[in-house]
């Protein structure tokens, strides 16, 4: 059974084979201008811990992006933010470390570049969890 795209916003992520890049975008944008500060997790197979997942988060013009596939964890570098910034994942307080806030539309491409090519996005630096 396939979730909408609003489910998924409203559940903090899911798996995203059965749905638009499109569709997935626009809920972003939709709960971004209704509820910033929030956190989705994108995965391809939430069934296998090693699959690649994408987190994002969106705090009106800014927010973060995190990669993880495997052992490796990887955060939006660049960011301007000097202090830890709070996000709800779900329903559960999620934080991110100073410096990985970016500008939205930065967070948008790296989504959108994720979910057509199923990879770790190029169109953004990135710099390794502590």
């Amino acid at each position: 059974m396939s979730s909408t795209a609003s489910e998924l916003v409203a559940d903090g992520g899911a798996a995203v084979d059965d749905l638009s890049a499109m569709s997935i975008i626009d809920a972003l944008h939709a709960a971004n201008s209704e509820r910033p500060g929030q956190a989705w997790t994108f995965q391809l197979n939430p069934a296998d811990v090693r699959a690649p997942r994408l987190t994002v988060g969106l705090n009106a013009d800014r927010g973060f992006v995190l990669w993880e596939h495997g052992v490796e964890a990887l955060r939006s570098a660049g960011g301007t933010n000097t202090e830890w910034a709070d996000y709800w994942r779900g329903g559960h307080h999620f934080q991110m470390d100073p410096g990985s806030e970016i500008p939205a539309p930065f967070v948008f491409a790296a989504l959108g570049e994720f979910l057509a090519t199923r990879e770790r996005p190029t169109c953004i630096g990135w710099i390794e969890e502590p």
